[in-house]
């Protein structure tokens, strides 16, 4: 999980905002074919706080656009590697 790197500063996060979306719901049909759920798990944050519907921000935004990806490139990867590197020249 995004928040669980992020929440523990295991090292800085790259790449787009990930929803808060740490439920899952038990999905059932019934005989008519009509399927309906229940959000019997979920979880919270080192602080107590529900993660459902809490944004998880990176440390830096980097978005990969199409066109770059389509040419065999992740700008969120060489953003990443470039900041680590970097952090290796200043040691």
């Amino acid at each position: 999980y995004a928040s669980a790197y992020t929440e523990l500063e295991i090292g800085l996060s790259v790449g787009m905002p990930v929803p808060g979306t740490c439920s899952w719901a038990g999905w059932e049909r019934l005989p008519d074919g009509t399927r309906w759920g229940v959000v019997p798990v979920s979880a919270k944050n080192m602080s107590g706080e529900w993660m459902e519907n809490n944004q998880t921000e990176p440390d830096v935004i980097v978005k990969n656009e199409p066109g770059v990806i389509a040419r065999g490139r992740d700008q969120q990867l060489e953003e990443g590697i470039r900041l680590l590197l970097e952090q290796l020249d200043d040691k």
